[in-house]
C-alpha cells in the first residue's frame, strides 16, 4: 500500500459522500496526492473561497473538496451539508511525531513517506532514525527511482515514430537522465546514446525540423519566437533572463540552485536554430526574424529588444551588474544576460578519455552557490516583474574528427559546425567526412555538420562545445518564473 491509499482509506474517500477536508499540511494538496485522486477517478476540487464551496455543495454531486481556509471561517450552513475533516501531520502514516514532518517540506515529505513505504521500514526500527538519515536516504531512493523511470520513458520515446514533438520530449528526458546520472553516479549505456543521436539526426538530416517553425505562438517551438510569445502576454513589468549555453541538463542544475527561492516553474522546451552556435540562436531570440540572423556578423541585441518592445523602457544588464530596487526605477523591460554555463562549458578541462559533463557540472554548481543570481530574481519578484528565463543553446562534449574546413570556405564557423555557401564548389567537396544541411528557407547556403559527437579540431582535442545537432544542444528551456 502507498502512502496516498493508506490517507485514503483514513479518510474514507472510497465513501461515495461530500467531504471537506482542511489540509493544515499542504500534502493533500500536492501534485502526488492529487494525481492519486485522478487515477482514481474521484471528483474533487480545490478550493479557496466559502462561495465557491458553496455552489460546489449546491450541485449534490458528492465531491471531495480540498481547503486551507481555518475552521472558523466556514458556515454552520457548509458544515452541514458535508463532512468536513480536518487533517494534521498527526493523519500522516507510521505514527511518527508531528514534529518530524513539520519540520520537513512538502517534497522532503513525499521523499520520505515514499523511501519508507517501498523499504518497509518498521516503525520500531524508523523511530532509531534521525530527521538527516531519513532524508538522506529518501533522497537518494528519490533520485534513483526517478533516473530508472526516465530510462524506460527514454526507451519507449526511441522505438515511437520520430517528430519534431517526440525529438523535444527526448531531450527532456535525456538532458534529466544526464543530470540524474550526475548525481547518483551512474552512467547511461552508450548503445542508449547512439540510438538517442542516431534517431534525433537522421530526422533533421532529413529537413523535416523546419516543420517546428510553423507552431502557433501559443505552442511555439522556436527560440525566434520567444519575444513574440512575451509581447503577445502583455504583462506591464517583464524580465528576461537569457543564460547562454543552458540545455536541459543544465537547467535542472541552476532549478535545483533556485529551490531555495520557494519559486514555481512553467516549464517548455524548444528548439535552438541550426547551428546551435550564440550568434545564430541567442541574436533569433532578440531579432525573431530567422532571415536576419542567419546574415549577422555582430548582434546588437539591446537595439532590437528597444524596437521591438518600444512601449516599453528597456534596461539590458550583465551577469557582473548589480541590480537592486534602485536601479530598476522606471524600468518597464530589464533583461540580463548570463554567460556562466557558456564560459565555464569552454574552459573547462576533460581527461583525454572522458565522455561526460560531470566534472563541468561539478564547476558549474561550484559557481551558482557563489552567485547573485538568487539575489537578482528575488529582487525582480519583489519589484513585480514577470520573469522568463531562456537558453541559446546547449552543449556537448566532443572530440577532434582531424578535419580542417578551409578559411576561405567559411561564412560563419564554429567548433562542430561550419556555414558555407551552396556552390559547385561545396557540392564537390568530397574529401570532408561530414553532414550537410540546408539552412532554414534559405537554400543558398549549407551548414557543414561533425558526424556524431566530434568537432572540427585536432584527434588529440577532447571539449564541450556546441554548434550541432544532438539533443543536448538544440533542446533548450523556456521558463516561466512563479513567485
Amino acid at each position: 500500500m502507498n502512502w496516498q491509499e493508506y490517507i485514503s482509506i483514513k479518510l474514507n474517500l472510497h465513501e461515495n459522500a461530500n467531504k471537506i477536508i482542511l489540509d493544515k499540511t499542504g500534502l493533500i494538496k500536492s501534485d502526488a496526492f492529487i494525481s492519486h485522486l485522478k487515477s482514481n477517478n474521484k471528483n474533487f476540487y480545490i478550493s479557496r473561497s466559502i462561495l465557491e464551496i458553496l455552489k460546489i455543495l449546491n450541485r449534490n454531486e458528492n465531491a471531495i473538496i480540498i481547503t486551507d481556509l481555518p475552521l472558523v471561517s466556514l458556515p454552520s450552513s457548509v458544515q452541514q451539508k458535508s463532512e468536513l475533516i480536518v487533517f494534521n501531520y498527526s493523519d500522516l502514516p507510521f505514527n511518527l511525531p508531528s514534529q518530524f514532518y513539520e519540520r520537513l517540506t512538502i517534497d522532503e515529505i513525499i521523499k520520505s513517506l515514499e523511501y519508507i513505504v517501498h523499504k518497509n521500514i518498521k516503525i520500531d526500527i524508523l523511530k532509531k532514525y534521525t530527521i538527516k538519515d531519513i532524508l538522506n536516504e529518501a533522497s537518494k531512493f528519490s533520485l534513483n527511482a526517478h533516473y530508472s523511470w526516465h530510462l524506460e520513458m527514454l526507451a519507449e520515446l526511441l522505438n515511437q515514430e520520430i517528430n519534431y514533438n517526440s525529438i523535444l520530449q527526448i531531450g527532456y528526458s535525456f538532458g534529466y537522465l544526464n543530470y540524474l546520472a550526475w548525481l547518483t553516479h551512474q552512467k547511461p549505456k552508450d548503445e542508449l546514446l547512439e540510438k538517442v543521436d542516431s534517431n534525433v539526426s537522421q530526422y533533421i538530416l532529413s529537413d523535416k525540423l523546419k516543420n517546428a517553425f510553423y507552431e502557433p505562438l501559443s505552442t511555439f517551438k522556436t527560440v525566434d519566437k520567444i519575444r513574440n510569445y512575451i509581447k503577445s502576454q502583455q504583462k506591464q513589468k517583464i524580465a528576461l533572463i537569457c543564460f547562454d549555453g543552458m540545455g536541459v541538463a543544465e537547467w535542472f542544475l541552476l532549478k535545483d540552485y533556485l529551490k531555495q527561492g520557494n519559486f514555481s516553474f512553467n516549464e517548455r522546451f524548444v528548439f535552438s536554430m541550426i547551428p546551435s552556435n550564440t550568434l545564430i540562436s541567442r541574436s533569433a531570440i532578440f531579432y525573431g526574424n530567422l532571415e536576419t540572423v542567419y546574415n549577422l556578423s555582430y548582434s546588437n541585441e539591446e537595439k532590437e529588444l528597444n524596437e521591438y518592445f518600444e512601449n516599453y523602457f528597456v534596461k539590458f544588464y550583465r551577469q557582473e551588474d548589480h541590480l537592486d530596487h534602485k536601479n530598476l526605477l522606471g524600468v518597464d523591460f530589464v533583461c540580463i544576460i548570463y554567460n556562466i554555463f557558456d564560459d565555464i562549458a569552454h574552459n573547462t578541462q576533460l581527461p583525454p578519455d572522458n565522455k561526460n559533463k560531470n566534472i563541468y557540472f561539478i564547476n558549474v554548481r561550484n559557481y551558482l552557490e557563489k552567485s547573485k543570481i538568487l539575489n537578482s530574481i528575488n529582487t525582480l519578484v519583489k519589484n513585480k516583474y514577470h520573469i522568463y528565463i531562456c537558453s541559446d543553446h546547449g552543449c556537448v562534449v566532443a572530440r577532434g574528427n582531424n578535419q580542417k574546413i578551409d578559411k576561405w570556405l567559411q561564412d560563419q564557423y564554429c567548433k562542430r559546425a561550419c556555414i558555407v555557401k551552396n556552390d559547385e564548389l561545396i557540392q564537390n567537396l568530397n574529401h570532408l567526412d561530414c553532414d550537410r544541411i540546408e539552412i532554414p528557407f534559405d537554400n543558398t547556403r549549407l551548414v557543414l555538420l561533425a558526424k556524431n559527437r566530434t568537432m572540427f579540431d585536432s584527434d588529440k582535442k577532447i571539449g564541450i562545445t556546441h554548434g550541432g545537432i544532438t539533443v543536448e544542444e538544440i533542446v533548450v528551456p523556456f521558463i516561466e518564473v512563479n513567485a
